[in-house]
């Protein structure tokens, strides 16, 4: 698991970012961990941007 995530984090991988999922799939198996990351994307989580009042001045 561990090789996975470090893997994540090269040049082609998630650029460091590794969040941990909030729950495992029904079919999950202890030993086969490297399955559920996100191998392509990023997992980090969607920014939101809020509109800005322009300055009066």
């Amino acid at each position: 698991m561990g090789a996975a995530r470090i893997c994540r984090c090269g040049p082609f991988g998630t650029s460091g970012l590794d969040i941990v999922p909030e729950t495992l799939p029904e079919t999950a198996a202890w030993y086969k961990p490297w399955a559920y990351g996100r191998w392509r994307g990023v997992n980090a989580p969607p920014i939101t941007c809020e509109a800005v009042e322009p300055d009066g001045g």
